[in-house]
């Protein structure tokens, strides 16, 4: 049976189940312990990577040497196509993508190891000690050692296993958000977000759904590693009957001892030591400058080669969420010509600069912490004195001609950015983004 029709029939089961014992429930039964929820199960992304092992043991590693697992002699009584597959994660909280080992069941006779390599993207929002190393089993619920090897220094989070399926990390402990851009003077509502797990059993805990820290007295809050805050970085609280915390970005960045500020949430879990989950916020006086340069070598009317520089600049404000994106301040500046490069007999003299770039407005266009970027502007050329052959000057008036220009997509993290196109064979857009 195949993985996916195992999950609906394990699902129909367990609902089925929960509706029975729901109906003989008494009034004074003990709140349930926390289960495991099954999963959909990943669907293959990226390349595989296979190797034949034999019973002398070795290793391989996913073609994004992100996962390596080490065969040692004797775990295998014949030479066996070992295969990494990268999978969409469905762990609950997962961290990057998952991992698909086959032969699928696969059993060993010696443990072997699986590696992680983590990076600093599967750590956002989280402690390295809060991650943790899951499998998913034909339940299609997901789950988690309790003992596992971590090297900081190395970047590495490792387990030992008998047996083969899919494999993934996940976040026990996450602040969400984990990164973030508000304008001064905002307000940020921060969650600290927890894995439900069973009880341990043979080193392994069930996963169930992530959901938010409820124990308030076990979250200590600092901004910039000062407890609640202070003026110069903002102020971090948990308000009255609510589990979320609020961060207040305070008035002017100038003052801010590091931005984008470390809003960091120390929780203490009992039996376990203590995890800090960090929340980058980056805060802004008043969203980005785009500053829009463009060179290009026009032809005139067959009369000359022009190389010329113009430029734009206009301002995007977020708001608090950056779903929604307002321009403003846009300032057309005039042209300059560099070179012009000459048509014999046909001598020409432009009477004026033109305007090249003349961006008549601008759609922004935010979607999840990106921003796209479209300029709808007209292409005009300059006046043109034209003298051929000494016959008399006349005068070439300038054209119109409408352009889109769009804009590769950038990050709304708080970063500056220098993003450079061709808008074709003879126009390059050279865009700095810089937030304010």
């Amino acid at each position: 049976m195949s993985k996916t029709k195992l999950f609906f029939l394990t699902t129909i089961i367990l609902s089925a189940t929960i509706i029975f014992f729901s109906c003989k429930k008494k009034k004074d039964d003990p709140i349930p312990v926390p289960v495991g929820i099954p999963t959909a199960v990943g669907t293959l992304v990226g390349f595989s990577n296979s190797l034949s092992i034999d019973a002398s043991g070795g290793t391989i590693t996913s073609v994004d040497g992100r996962l390596e697992i080490i065969i040692p002699a004797n775990a295998l009584s014949a030479a066996t196509n070992i295969s990494i597959q990268p999978i969409t994660n469905q762990t609950p909280a997962g961290a990057g993508v998952a991992y698909r080992l086959t032969p699928d069941g696969q059993q060993f006779s010696q443990p072997v190891t699986l590696r992680f390599h983590y990076d600093t993207t599967d750590v956002l929002g989280t402690d390295i000690h809060a991650l943790g190393i899951a499998f998913q089993k034909s339940d299609n619920i997901w789950y988690s050692f309790i003992h596992k090897q971590l090297d900081s220094s190395a970047g590495t989070l490792s387990i030992s296993t008998t047996h083969f399926t899919d494999w993934s990390l996940y976040k026990d402990i996450e602040i969400l958000p984990f990164r973030q851009s508000i304008p001064v003077n905002t307000n940020l509502s921060l969650k600290v977000m927890r894995v439900d797990t069973t009880d341990a059993s043979d080193d392994l805990m069930a996963l169930g759904v992530q959901r938010e820290y409820e124990d308030r007295s076990r979250l200590t809050w600092t901004a910039n590693g000062v407890k609640g805050g202070f003026f110069s970085d903002g102020f971090v609280y948990p308000p009255d009957n609510s589990i979320s915390t609020i961060y207040t970005s305070p008035g002017d960045v100038t003052a801010i001892s590091e931005n984008p500020v470390l809003v960091t949430a120390e929780v203490s879990i009992p039996g376990a030591s203590k995890y800090f989950a960090t929340s980058h916020v980056k805060v802004l006086n008043g969203g980005y400058h785009v500053d829009v340069v463009l060179k290009c070598t026009a032809l005139f009317m067959n009369y000359c080669y022009v190389n010329y520089t113009d430029h734009a600049d206009f301002m995007v404000t977020m708001n608090d969420d950056n779903s929604i994106a307002s321009v403003s301040s846009l300032n057309n500046v005039a042209g300059h010509i560099d070179t012009i490069i000459q048509f014999p007999p046909c001598i020409s003299t432009p009477l004026n600069n033109g305007n090249l770039l003349q961006i008549n407005s601008v759609d922004a266009l935010p979607q999840q912490d990106k921003l796209t970027l479209i300029l709808y502007s007209n292409f005009i050329t300059p006046d043109l004195s034209v003298n051929c052959n000494g016959s008399g000057a006349w005068t070439q008036v300038s054209v119109t001609d409408p352009r889109t220009y769009y804009m590769p997509e950038f990050d709304l993290d708080g970063n500056a950015y220098v993003i450079e196109f061709e808008a074709s064979p003879t126009e390059k857009v050279i865009v700095t983004v810089t937030p304010q």
